[in-house]
């Protein structure tokens, strides 16, 4: 909770800073060689950034570095949503619709080798999802991530921007061969798998207090008291 609190009160100063600022606060950048060799590929290139640290650091850094394109969901409070979406395309990134017509946009963004990214540990509804283990628990996990795959048939890394004194350090990480499956639940449960490698790295940074395990195959609230 103490890292969630860091991450709300931290993010407004990271919307409002220049980009110079924030590249002054990465402490480093683990697997830069990596998200180089990926970025240079004509194929497109999509980021995997789970709720953990301050994924927006990651975002906002990358859009600096290379042409990006993400999804964008107006923030309940509507008076909110010109200064987060300014901030959020300040060093260049834009952003889409979370509807059909910015899925399309995904895709045609990575078939001309640009760059996206996806937050993959989000509720899905019904028909976005299927059920899979997380970290051995079932979960409906989103189909957005292995479907932006199959129909541009981009590079996948994994990212974070973890937490620590005086800024951020930025991992990128290769993703799981079992993504690329044409098996859908075996694509979907690499997706779970490779979720779980980037909270290994600091378990602390990751937002548990999001009741991810909700929906249950057999319909029981596993956050409800008396379960």
């Amino acid at each position: 909770m103490l890292q969630l609190g860091q991450a709300f009160f931290e993010t407004p100063r990271v919307w409002s800073s220049s980009t110079s600022w924030l590249e002054g606060k990465i402490l480093s950048v683990e697997g830069h060689e990596l998200l180089q060799a990926a970025v240079d590929d004509n194929r497109g290139l999509l980021l995997i950034v789970p709720h953990q640290g301050n994924w927006e650091v990651v975002g906002l850094w990358l859009s600096a570095q290379t042409q990006m394109t993400s999804l964008y969901e107006p923030p309940k409070i509507a008076q909110l949503e010109s200064w987060i979406k300014s901030s959020r395309e300040q060093s260049g990134a834009k952003l889409v619709p979370t509807d059909v017509r910015g899925v399309a946009a995904l895709i045609k963004a990575l078939k001309r080798g640009e760059t996206t990214a996806i937050l993959p540990d989000q509720q899905p509804g019904p028909q976005g999802g299927v059920m899979v283990p997380f970290m051995g628990v079932p979960a409906r996990t989103m189909t957005l991530v292995t479907n932006l795959i199959d129909r541009s048939g981009c590079t996948a890394l994994l990212a974070t921007a973890l937490r620590e004194p005086g800024g951020w350090r930025l991992h990128f990480l290769p993703a799981s061969d079992a993504l690329y499956s044409d098996d859908q639940v075996t694509a979907v449960t690499a997706l779970n798998d490779d979720v779980a490698r980037i909270v290994a790295l600091d378990p602390q940074q990751y937002q548990w207090e999001y009741k991810r395990f909700r929906v249950q195959p057999d319909g029981r609230d596993i956050y409800a008291k008396n379960a």
